[in-house]
């Protein structure tokens, strides 16, 4: 194999993206500073950036990942997880008002915090990358826009190598921690969750942004569960996002929910949770003997600890009479997000439906 084969296929994208931010190419002779061998300018208004022209990974960027024992995800493209972090942000944009926010994996760009900069909102915003070749990039990028004055808010960027047994206590703590598409490895799940735990204010808010990726991001969910975090999975955050989702899923036959759908974890620290009210179906699990009973609505399903997730989830939706493709989430009452499975306790839950996908593949 050649070695731009084997580079090639660390790195890939297969689908476009969603476009939810309005972005452009730069004309040759737009801007009087060059982008440098293998970068290319992009805008998004009012923000200009250098990345990486498409291909243009090499084997240095792997070379010095490898030698980082960092990811290199980030020095590859502007990924749709990006994207529909940084929409969110701008649409949400006055929970922002006030705020410090700290940008972990930021990439080349820090676009979602970024543009928030750009309103003047938040206090402060620290950008970071723990590939040295991505923050110098990122910390290129911030420092040019910087000098053009497009930022209202005061900006930082740096290198932040995540890493389980750092101790950060003596650095800020933030009021929102962004991430898009920060959890493709699993290898640094444990790592990214226990800076997390150290970076967070008490009454904090984390905002995660990336595709499922085969339960990837479930097994995050649980890392960052054992450290005490609360957890809530989003689906149907964005409805513009959902609507091209949706038209995605009728119309591109390569497009996967699994690997392409920008999922939203949101983190918080445990806090005083009200009773939940409203139409959310209440599920109380009761053990008995050798099965578990689930009661929703004065109905029952007998559950035996052998039986799969696939199995368990088919029994609900056949139940209440759901489609097929009906997302589902269980938490408990602290907000804990729980996985459907024979590992299920006994206790009080809720049941969410986060949206249906009309479209009938699979």
């Amino acid at each position: 194999m050649k070695e731009s084969d084997s580079v090639s296929k660390l790195s890939t994208r297969r689908h476009s993206g969603f476009s939810l931010i309005e972005s452009r190419q730069i004309q040759s002779g737009e801007l009087k500073e060059p982008p440098g061998e293998g970068f290319q300018w992009i805008c998004f208004p009012p923000l200009y950036y250098r990345i990486t022209v498409p291909g243009g990974v090499n084997a240095n960027h792997i070379s010095v990942s490898q030698e980082s024992k960092v990811d290199n995800t980030g020095n590859v493209c502007i990924w749709a997880s990006e994207d529909a972090l940084a929409s969110y942000c701008m649409q949400n944009r006055e929970l922002f008002r006030g705020k410090t926010i700290l940008e972990l994996g930021a990439g080349m760009t820090g676009l979602a915090g970024a543009l928030l900069a750009c309103t003047g909102l938040p206090s402060r915003v620290f950008f970071t990358d723990g590939n040295p070749l991505a923050a110098q990039t990122l910390i290129s990028n911030i420092e040019f826009n910087r000098r053009r004055g497009v930022f209202r808010s005061p900006v930082e960027s740096g290198a932040l190598k995540w890493d389980r047994k750092a101790d950060l206590s003596a650095l800020s703590k933030w009021d929102y921690i962004l991430a898009a598409d920060c959890l493709f490895f699993k290898d640094y799940h444990e790592d990214l969750a226990n800076n997390l735990l150290q970076l967070l204010n008490p009454e904090g808010i984390v905002l995660l942004v990336q595709p499922p990726r085969s339960e990837c991001t479930g097994l995050f969910v649980r890392h960052a569960t054992r450290l005490g975090f609360c957890v809530k999975k989003l689906w149907r955050y964005d409805e513009e996002l959902w609507r091209r989702h949706l038209n995605a899923l009728r119309s591109e036959p390569k497009y996967a929910v699994d690997l392409h759908y920008p999922v939203m974890l949101e983190l918080t620290l445990p806090r005083p949770v009200p009773p939940k009210i409203g139409k959310d179906l209440v599920l109380s699990f009761q053990e008995t003997l050798q099965t578990k009973t689930l009661n929703v609505r004065q109905e029952t399903l007998h559950i035996l600890p052998s039986f799969s997730s696939s199995f368990i989830r088919q029994m609900i939706i056949e139940r209440f009479h759901l489609p097929q493709r009906t997302l589902l989430c269980l938490q408990d009452r602290t907000g804990f997000d729980v996985v459907i499975d024979s590992s299920l306790q006994a206790g009080h839950y809720i049941l969410s439906i986060g949206g249906i996908c009309e479209d009938s593949r699979g």
